[in-house]
């Protein structure tokens, strides 16, 4: 269950990843290409902080549906064993969610070039973790500017 539930998991994180890249959102939506020199805080947000905010709301829906699966589908009824196992499927799909996001952003763009010239993969992922670098620097500032606050007020 759990196996399926990650590669489920991978669609919408590849989604947002792909979110985050202009050049693909210039494809799908071609007035968005104007709307950086209308409207540059909106385009900011768009771009930057909406996939961020995104996952952030994703990640923290996970929980809830990993208690009730515990609860309701497994039938388990001790509240620590229904703790742990959240515990470890979150950090699963929170492992899950790193390795999609770097494999989305650099070996899937790459992949026809590395499958011609193996040696020549290093270097092309090499190239493309900076990209990621942006996105997971704001999310860790996210996480931390917008849960460690709300977890504070909880005692």
């Amino acid at each position: 269950l759990s196996v399926v539930g990650v590669l489920f998991w991978s669609v919408p994180v590849s989604f947002l990843q792909a979110w985050t890249n202009v050049a693909q959102l210039e494809r799908w939506i071609p007035q968005f290409a104007t709307l950086g020199a209308k409207l540059p805080l909106l385009y900011t947000f768009i771009v930057k902080y909406l996939p961020v905010l995104t996952l952030m709301v994703l990640l923290a829906v996970l929980p809830y549906i990993f208690e009730f699966l515990a609860k309701r589908y497994e039938q388990h009824k001790v509240k620590s064993d229904i703790q742990r196992i959240v515990l470890n499927r979150y950090f699963g799909y929170l492992m899950a969610t790193l390795y999609v996001t770097v494999l989305s952003s650099s070996v899937w763009d790459t992949l026809e070039i590395i499958m011609n010239s193996p040696p020549e993969a290093l270097k092309l992922i090499r190239e493309h973790i900076p990209e990621v670098a942006v996105y997971f620097i704001t999310f860790v500032l996210a996480r931390v500017g917008i849960s460690l606050p709300i977890l504070l007020f909880f005692p």
